[in-house]
Parts: C-alpha cells; structure tokens; sequence
C-alpha cells in the first residue's frame, strides 16, 4: 500500500525552493493523488499530499508555510469536495483551489463557484489541460 500522507520537497535546494509555488493535493485516490505530486515534484515545486480531508484541514491550518494551490478531488470518502472546499474557505485560506475530479455535475459546479474555486477540471481531460490549468494558478 502506498504512503498516504506525504511531504515532499521540490528538487531545487532549500534557498531557491521559496520561489517556487506550494501544492496540497487530497484525492482518495492513491495512483492519481501520488502521480500528480511525482509530475509537481519533478518540476521542482513543493507538494504535499493526503487521502484524508481531515488531515489536510490540521496541515493547512497548522502548516508553517503557506500552500499556494490546494487541488482536491470531489467524491471522497470522509467528506465530499464541496464539504471539504466549505470548511477550507472558513479557515480564510489565501491561496488558490482546483477541483480535479472525474464526476462533478453543473449544480455542483454552480456551488464550487460560488465558494470561490479558481478551476474545476475533469480526470477525464488531457493531462496536458490539469497542468496547464496549475501552471496558470500557480503563476505569481
């Protein structure tokens, strides 16, 4: 079974690793979840990932550096993205959110607009169209 909570750093060193953005990703998908952070990492950017919206709440709240980009799924298990995008925005999270889910219907995404979710993309676009959507987000 694979790690399901994970901290990893970028592939730059520590000195430079401030200039580049911070992701949290929390997908209940193992394979998914862990891929997206590999290609992150691998572009030398910071992420952290998670199964467990719960555990993703204690991280932003008590993370001492600031996540530029949450990226959550929608159907998950402890609570679904909505619930979870509600309770993040509580929190007065500054940084950005992306919705990267394979079924979100449109009075789903009328809701995530209304709290405020930067994108919604669907699992089932092209890679290239989620990572063109970060770089976007991510942009200062």
């Amino acid at each position: 079974m694979m790690n399901t909570e994970t901290i990893s750093r970028p592939r730059t060193n520590a000195r430079d690793a401030a200039r580049y953005p911070r992701f949290l990703c929390v997908d209940d998908n193992d394979f998914a979840r862990d891929s997206l952070c590999a290609i992150l990492i691998h572009k030398g950017w910071g992420c952290k990932s998670t199964r467990s919206t719960e555990v993703a709440l204690r991280w932003l709240a008590d993370c001492p550096e600031p996540i530029d980009l949450l990226i959550t799924d929608h159907e998950m298990p402890e609570m679904n993205g909505l619930e979870f995008v509600r309770k993040v925005r509580a929190t007065n999270f500054p940084g950005r959110i992306l919705v990267w889910s394979a079924t979100v219907n449109s009075s789903e995404k009328a809701a995530y607009r209304e709290l405020n979710v930067d994108a919604i993309v669907s699992k089932s676009d092209r890679r290239e169209s989620l990572l063109e959507a970060i770089a976007e987000l991510s942009a200062p």
